[in-house]
């Protein structure tokens, strides 16, 4: 890893050791990382919905830490970035309408009546910038 970006699986954490640099990566050669926002308009305990090839990723940030996992619930396609969030030993979101809780980690069901997972995606800031991928991108 560079010494001016952070990365993370699933959840990632800022170090604030960007230096500056740009480091987009916008020749292609990004290996999957998409920039969906600046990380400072993410407020700190709030969610976020942002776009991943047309798809609504939901972002979730807790002091250092970010998360991302898919923004409709598998149950009904509720607008998981309208549920509550909470932090702590399960980091989770709640949909909205029906009360599923996901993962925030890793997009899991930990209470239905949604019974499939959310897609996750991995984290990470570079210059200030929120970049995500799917969960197993390697290039």
């Amino acid at each position: 890893m560079d010494d001016d970006q952070t990365d993370g699986r699933m959840s990632g954490q800022m170090d604030g050791r960007n230096d500056g640099r740009n480091d987009r990566r916008n020749d292609g050669l990004n290996d999957g990382w998409s920039a969906v926002m600046p990380l400072a308009e993410l407020q700190d305990g709030r969610s976020a919905r942002v776009l991943l090839d047309g798809k609504p990723v939901l972002l979730a940030r807790e002091g250092e830490r970010l998360f991302a996992i898919g923004a409709r619930c598998t149950h009904q396609g509720a607008p998981l970035d309208r549920g509550p969030l909470r932090f702590g030993a399960l980091d989770q979101v709640t949909c909205p309408v029906h009360g599923s809780v996901f993962s925030l980690g890793d997009g899991r069901v930990l209470r239905g009546p949604a019974t499939m997972p959310e897609p996750a995606f991995e984290v990470r800031v570079v210059d200030g910038t929120v970049e995500i991928r799917a969960v197993g991108t390697d290039a």
